[in-house]
């Protein structure tokens, strides 16, 4: 009987150590893993501001296309593959980048994180200007493509 007692207790106890070792890994692990989010996530922003200047404004159709373009000096570096950049970032590869020109940094869901990471809204803030440049997005005193089409027809 005394023996049953101490295995459940040693049971317990192995239990509970266990979630504290895992608990530290997890502690020590996650803010890792943010900084390598947030890298990844900044990299793809200016690779796509890159692609953009180069197509004419015109917004990447897949990863490869985001893939061949040569990142710019002052682009954050790109530690992992490719691969493991796919895991972490999601890039919506059907949006309207004259529609993204007139959009704002904080709803901006066409390039994210799969999971939390750091502030990336100045690397957004970028993108969408180039976007705004090249498209003739709405900005203080700017007006759209399609407003100045639009324009043009009026008599």
């Amino acid at each position: 009987m005394k023996s049953r007692l101490l295995s459940a207790r040693n049971l317990v106890l192995f239990m509970v150590l266990w979630l504290v070792i895992f608990g530290a890994y997890r502690a020590i692990q996650i803010p890792g893993e943010r900084r390598l989010r947030l890298g990844y996530v900044r990299h793809v922003i200016a690779l796509v501001d890159q692609h953009a200047k180069a197509h004419a404004g015109a917004w990447p159709r897949n990863w490869k296309d985001i893939e061949v373009t040569e990142a710019p000096a002052d682009a954050p570096e790109r530690t992992g593959s490719w691969g493991e950049v796919r895991d972490h970032v999601v890039v919506d590869f059907n949006v309207d980048p004259a529609a993204l020109a007139d959009s704002g940094a904080d709803g901006f869901q066409a390039i994210r994180p799969k999971g939390s990471c750091g502030d990336y809204r100045a690397d957004v803030e970028m993108l969408l200007a180039t976007l705004r440049r090249l498209n003739g997005g709405n900005s203080p005193g700017g007006t759209s493509k399609k407003d100045q089409g639009m324009a043009a027809a009026k008599p």
